[in-house]
């Protein structure tokens, strides 16, 4: 069973774990971004073209963001695998966390109320949890070609 093997990625479930990557943790943040909107929570974030103006969190920057983080997320593991075979799945987890950590630094940088930045981390941790558990899931299902030998 080569894709099942332990301490290896299975390469060919990585773009799969991007795209159910993105569907999930866009599905989850925007249930936290739709509960805190219900709640009047106002979540301020740097404008996409000008960094120095702050706007209104909107679904479109969720998915945007999700997506950027899922298809990082899976070049890294494609390149980890490529380079370190042995140790890439556990490289990537470590390496994933460690950089979820650091973000949860992130909400609290702008200048906004603490439900906003409550909401944020939220966000954060869902979309990390959601990240690391499929591209972990997927790197490690063997695939149909691999059960049958």
């Amino acid at each position: 069973m080569r894709g099942a093997r332990l301490g290896s990625v299975n390469l060919r479930n990585i773009p799969g774990g991007i795209v159910l990557s993105i569907a999930l943790g866009t599905v989850d943040s925007a249930i936290v971004w739709g509960i805190a909107t219900l709640f009047d929570v106002s979540i301020i974030v740097p404008d996409r073209q000008d960094p120095e103006t702050l706007s209104s969190l909107a679904l479109w920057n969720i998915v945007a963001l999700v997506s950027a983080a899922a298809v990082g997320a899976g070049i890294f593991l494609w390149l980890l695998e490529r380079f370190v075979a042995d140790r890439a799945l556990m490289i990537f987890q470590i390496t994933a966390v460690v950089i979820l950590v650091l973000s949860l630094a992130l909400p609290f940088a702008t200048d906004q109320s603490l439900a906003a930045q409550l909401t944020l981390v939220a966000m954060h941790i869902l979309v990390g949890m959601v990240i690391i558990g499929t591209m972990t899931w997927v790197a490690t299902k063997p695939t149909v070609a691999a059960e049958r030998d």
